[in-house]
């Protein structure tokens, strides 16, 4: 038996009024953070019922609207009718948003403030045995979702594509920046959430498409994509938002060569993943493969990896009410079907494409563990990130002694002292950068003073000469191994090129 669906207002009037109302309550990710005390909408499950309870327990509208649609509380009808006006209650019950009983009222829905837009989604699932929720759940939003938001890039696109859209977050965040989106599911309840939230933030640009991946989209071209899949390596086929029922990360390959194929020349693809390191293979040149004749630049950040047991317990406590014995059961059964499959372990991340439109791509996996982190909203920044790698590919040592130099405003050289036997002795010197993609590496004497040489705007060329005056050193001896330093700092983002033109 289907799951029910709220159908919705089924007046723009109404739809209006929801907007306003929860506009004027301050019912907005900033204020009901503030609010709960949490830093992010999904980290609302790491609170206290308690804590919870006491952040909401006044009888403001906005207590009232987070402890009916955020938290899902029995709320009376007295207090929901006050709360919901202008709107009837009668209404909301016709729309399907909410259910009531008596003199109680309950929300069919989970509404979430997001960046700026208002997402409804499936309400979380119940805990207990033999709770987990139904195959086609739709999901809200998790820390993969405000990693993917977070990584997009916000400019002026043309057409967007959202792969595997779920309730629709990303197509939505994207539809303020963006002609026209197409957003993509396999699962038809997915895109009727979509399709509602559309209509709760005003948006007429987006259009809905039922089918696996890029079978609705066969033909197009789109100058964004973005998708967060199934990517959730699992022998298990029970959820349709997280096993895709493919072997290893075949989902995930699917996606990238599929992006590939889809983006417009310049078009960039942001893509969440999980990917398998095979017993004795490379799994970099595996990634690599996808992409051979793809005419598209790639960028691979792995930020984790886990081995299969303890992958196995992340992914099953998602869902799974299980304990004791048939947890243990479950366990082994992903664990042994990884093994069958050879997967020494799995890797996470991210995966950014662009495409070329000339020259030879090129595919940047930077050396781990693990050596990107991020805060905050960062698809400038990975723009930044390709325009670099895409000069420095092509640049001679030459043109990089010519190319003027800047230095990012949040980049800080810090050394560090330790007490010796005649005082304090400098340990070590590391170079950071403190927003957006969060970079650190350390620097020996030769490079500090180098980056103490560069002026602002000025090319390398003139900071080796001022250093081999300084020193007596001669300019030619110096001049490779800086050249070298300077791609390097280039590469990770510590100095920035003005090339010409």
């Amino acid at each position: 038996m289907a799951t029910p669906t709220p159908a919705g207002f089924s007046s723009e009037q109404q739809w209006s009024a929801m907007r306003s109302l929860l506009a004027q309550a301050g019912y907005t990710d900033t204020d009901i953070l503030r609010q709960i005390g949490s830093r992010s909408i999904a980290g609302l499950s790491r609170l206290s019922g308690e804590d919870l309870a006491r952040a909401t327990a006044d009888d403001s509208v906005r207590s009232i609207l987070i402890r009916l649609f955020l938290l899902g509380r029995i709320v009376s009808a007295q207090d929901a009718a006050i709360a919901l006006r202008p709107i009837d209650l009668d209404a909301w019950i016709d729309a399907g948003l909410l259910g009531a009983t008596d003199h109680e009222v309950t929300s069919r829905i989970q509404l979430l403030p997001f960046m700026g837009v208002l997402i409804a989604t499936d309400p979380p699932p119940r805990t207990g045995p033999g709770t987990e929720p139904p195959e086609d759940w739709v999901m809200g939003i998790g820390g993969s979702t405000q990693t993917l938001a977070a990584l997009t890039v916000r400019r002026d696109v043309g057409r967007m594509l959202d792969v595997g859209t779920g309730c629709g977050v990303h197509a939505l965040l994207a539809a303020r920046h963006s002609g026209a989106v197409v957003a993509t599911d396999i699962n038809p309840r997915a895109l009727a959430f979509t399709r509602l939230n559309a209509r709760l933030n005003g948006f007429d640009n987006i259009e809905t498409a039922v089918g696996s991946f890029f079978e609705p989209v066969v033909d197009d071209r789109f100058d964004l994509i973005v998708s967060n899949p199934p990517f959730v390596i699992s022998p298990e086929r029970s959820f349709v938002y997280r096993d895709a029922g493919m072997e290893r990360d075949g989902a995930v390959e699917l996606v990238i060569r599929g992006c590939a194929k889809h983006l417009s020349p310049g078009g960039m693809a942001f893509v969440l993943c999980n990917w398998v390191q095979p017993e004795g293979e490379d799994a970099t040149g595996r990634l690599r493969s996808w992409l051979e004749g793809s005419g598209c630049d790639a960028w691979v950040c792995e930020v984790g990896r886990l081995e299969p047991e303890l992958y196995a317990r992340q992914w099953i406590g998602h869902t799974a009410r299980d304990s004791g014995q048939a947890l243990e059961r479950r366990v082994a059964r992903w664990v042994g079907a990884f093994r069958e499959q050879g997967i020494a372990a799995v890797s996470s991340g991210h995966i950014v494409l662009r495409r070329r439109e000339s020259d030879t791509p090129w595919f940047y996996a930077p050396p781990g563990p693990f050596p990107e982190t991020f805060a905050g909203v960062v698809g400038d920044r990975i723009v930044s990130l390709f325009d670099a790698l895409t000069f420095l590919q092509s640049a001679t040592d030459e043109q990089i002694l010519d190319t003027p130099l800047a230095v990012p405003p949040d980049a800080r050289i810090m050394r560090e002292f330790a007490p010796g036997q005649d005082g304090w002795e400098a340990t070590e010197t590391r170079i950071v950068r403190s927003e957006g993609l969060l970079r650190e590496g350390r620097l020996d004497d030769a490079t500090v003073h180098l980056l103490m040489a560069l002026r602002p705007g000025s090319p390398p060329r003139e900071a080796i000469a001022h250093l081999a005056a300084h020193s007596g050193a001669d300019p030619a001896q110096i001049t490779a191994p800086a050249v070298g330093v300077v791609r390097k700092l280039i590469e990770r983002g510590f100095l920035i090129a003005r090339p010409a033109g």
